[in-house]
């Protein structure tokens, strides 16, 4: 999709969630951007039932850094959600 979606994350309390459409069979990559140096955050992405799609603490990919980043084949046509947390929360 190319679209960002900002938010702040509060280390002891915040949670931000975020909707984007999804289409069946096709491959998405969500991730988190963190500018701060000790920002740390979570991510989990769900189907419009609740399921849970994926999950990640630190981004494999980025050594390093705290920040999270998910990829997934939607399986279904619908609304996904991304639900962005601090490690501490």
């Amino acid at each position: 999709l190319g679209t960002a979606a900002n938010g702040v994350i509060d280390p002891d309390t915040d949670n931000d969630m975020f909707s984007f459409p999804v289409q069946a069979g096709m491959r998405y990559e969500v991730f988190t951007d963190l500018p701060n140096q000790g920002d740390d955050s979570t991510l989990d992405i769900g189907d419009s039932s609740g399921t849970l799609v994926g999950s990640n603490d630190d981004d494999p990919s980025r050594p390093g850094s705290f920040a999270s980043r998910v990829e997934f084949t939607a399986a279904t046509t619908g609304t996904f959600y991304a639900d962005v947390q601090s490690f501490m929360n």
